[in-house]
């Protein structure tokens, strides 16, 4: 038993060939991201807050009146994902979903004040979560990477939807 757990600290303390994956772009964002998730998670330490629910109370307070499709569209979530977000947020009384005057298939969103408290907070640590990464990277070279992403965004949105392949057989 002891073996085994020896070798799972050699293992994964071994430096590692990342084959193909290694240059892939969608992968290395994709590792990037899902490490600053894990920290940030750690950061919020409470089990009623996710990063999703930080990005979303960020869109609605920027955005007020945001309609959950909306808001469903920036954050890049289907939007039965959106609407159990949103649940979770009225829960704990940080967000109003309203329906729309004009249209009642279309709820608007508003920030509550608790909201715009419990964001504040959560901005101060998201900004804590990145501090190694802005001072690595200095002004000059977060310009740049923003100036890149915001290349990578245009294109794919450019290039639409890929279409499905069938494997020939």
């Amino acid at each position: 038993m002891a073996d085994d757990i020896d070798d799972t600290v050699s293992a994964s303390s071994r430096q590692l060939s990342m084959g193909v994956v290694e240059t892939l772009i969608g992968f290395r964002f994709r590792r990037i991201q899902n490490e600053m998730s894990r920290r940030f998670k750690m950061l919020i330490a409470r089990a009623e807050v996710n990063p999703g629910m930080f990005s979303a109370l960020a869109l609605i307070r920027a955005n007020p009146g945001l309609s959950q499709t909306e808001l469903a569209a920036q954050i890049g979530m289907d939007r039965a994902t959106v609407v159990a977000l949103i649940d979770a947020l009225e829960a704990n009384g940080w967000a109003k979903r309203t329906r729309d005057a004009q249209d009642r298939r279309k709820h608007s969103l508003s920030i509550s004040p608790a909201g715009s408290r419990e964001l504040a907070r959560l901005e101060e640590l998201a900004l804590a979560n990145e501090a190694p990464v802005r001072a690595a990277l200095g002004p000059k070279g977060l310009a740049d990477l923003r100036r890149l992403l915001d290349r990578i965004d245009a294109a794919l949105a450019e290039a639409g939807e890929p279409q499905k392949r069938t494997s020939k057989k």
